[in-house]
């Protein structure tokens, strides 16, 4: 772990301490008045913090990973469950689970104040996750964000270590395959699946953002097909735009981290706050640049975040 992210773990300050005033402190009031935990939301907020911040660190998508997996292996893994990600979490912490359980999924037929299975899924595992990375504080060294040579000698350390070594080629794709999902939905609202799916079925906006995203997904042979037919045809300007994607790697857009983290919380209880308290959590988080109320609530409405539950 190194030093960015260490620094996403800290406990929860003084904005839960009630020592600052305000919408940073009224984000949390009102979640703990549903009766949830707010430390556990902001834990796997500055988790997601951390990991965008090293998954994207210059704000464009990382470059293709240099193994033996295939594009077919990445199609699986996009809308497959990281298992071996949860081996490890679990060599960690066995009660806890990652994977979401059947019929915990959001309707956009259901109002903003009606709890779902999806939100009381991500908030259990969110109170999960938090022993976890609390258990990871206390053998980390906050100056380097190393684990201590004493902690790795440990039996936990050392399954860890086990489990990692196992499942390395796994790990590997499920950290692409999220890389991969993180930035789709950052840049176009929707999941590789999804954008895959529209590319084979004629969307060339979809097909050069796919490839964009990752070129390995190229060799697919439904998208090699479609490719292969423009070059038949010769669409010129479908091959200058597909060359510009080959090319060129994805800036993300400004405030996309905002999103993801909102977006990723919001069934979870987001959506039962007021702008200005979601805009206090935001900044709790350690989001630099937090937008103002009004280019806020604009960002959140794009993404089809329109409704905010007042209580």
């Amino acid at each position: 772990m190194n030093k960015r992210t260490a620094k996403t773990r800290h406990r929860l300050n003084p904005v839960m301490s009630g020592s600052r005033k305000g919408s940073e402190e009224a984000w949390a009031k009102r979640i703990a008045g549903f009766g949830w935990q707010p430390e556990s939301f902001l834990v796997l907020a500055r988790t997601l913090h951390g990991a965008l911040g090293l998954v994207f660190p210059n704000r464009v998508v990382p470059p293709r990973m240099s193994t033996n997996v295939s594009a077919s292996d990445l199609e699986r893994a996009y809308a497959g469950a990281p298992h071996s990600l949860e081996k490890l979490l679990k060599s960690l912490d066995p009660g806890l689970s990652i994977l979401r359980p059947a019929g915990a999924v959001s309707s956009t037929d259901e109002r903003p104040r009606k709890d779902t299975q999806l939100g009381q899924w991500l908030r259990a595992t969110s109170e999960k996750f938090e022993p976890v990375i609390e258990k990871l504080d206390r053998v980390t060294d906050p100056a380097t964000g190393l684990v201590h040579n004493q902690a790795l000698e440990s039996t936990t350390f050392r399954r860890v270590g086990e489990v990692a070594h196992a499942e390395a080629e796994h790990l590997i794709l499920e950290i692409r395959a999220w890389a991969d999902n993180a930035a789709a939905l950052i840049v176009k609202g929707r999941p590789m699946p999804d954008l895959l799916a529209a590319a084979k079925d004629g969307d060339d906006d979809a097909l050069l953002v796919v490839l964009q995203i990752n070129a390995q997904l190229i060799t697919l042979e439904a998208m090699g097909a479609r490719v292969g037919a423009k070059i038949q045809s010769r669409d010129g300007r479908f091959l200058r735009r597909l060359a510009r994607a080959l090319t060129s790697p994805i800036d993300l857009p400004k405030n996309a981290e905002v999103g993801f983290i909102v977006v990723a919380l919001w069934e979870a209880g987001l959506k039962r706050l007021t702008s200005p308290e979601i805009r206090g959590f935001l900044k709790a988080v350690g989001i630099p640049d937090v937008p103002q109320i009004p280019a806020l609530e604009r960002h959140l409405q794009r993404m089809g975040l329109k409704k905010y539950s007042i209580e």
